[in-house]
């Protein structure tokens, strides 16, 4: 049996929730994915390590950036233009715990970034 909960993270708090979430998932391993109406689901990434989501909230160009990789040949940065709702998922299950961050923008997309928690590459 599974539990799920969601959260909508207020937009006045996006940049201190980012700041800390980032903190507290330095280098878990994530998968991104992109939905959307003309995208369908696409697998943007697999098995990238994260190192950290900000949102930059001024001049109305508003962004949020999920950064992602360690080596230069994985790294991978994943900008939202325009991002209209942030979620923080959280699930238990028989194989353990997981976390999702759905950022979703103006245009329609969402950006799912998938965590296994605790899962942290060796280096």
């Amino acid at each position: 049996m599974s539990t799920t909960t969601t959260l909508e993270v207020p937009r006045g708090e996006w940049v201190s929730f980012f700041n800390d979430f980032s903190r507290r998932h330095d280098r878990w391993l994530v998968n991104i994915e992109l939905i959307g109406g003309d995208l369908g689901a696409q697998v943007a990434g697999r098995s990238l390590r994260f190192e950290g989501v900000n949102a930059d909230l001024k001049d109305g160009e508003d962004l949020v950036t999920i950064d992602l990789g360690h080596e230069a040949d994985r790294a991978y940065s994943h900008t939202i233009s325009h991002p209209t709702h942030v979620w923080l998922g959280r699930s238990v299950a028989e194989s353990g715990q997981f976390e999702t961050l759905d950022i979703e923008s103006a245009g329609g997309v969402t950006t799912l970034v998938r965590f296994l928690a605790g899962v942290v590459p060796n280096d």
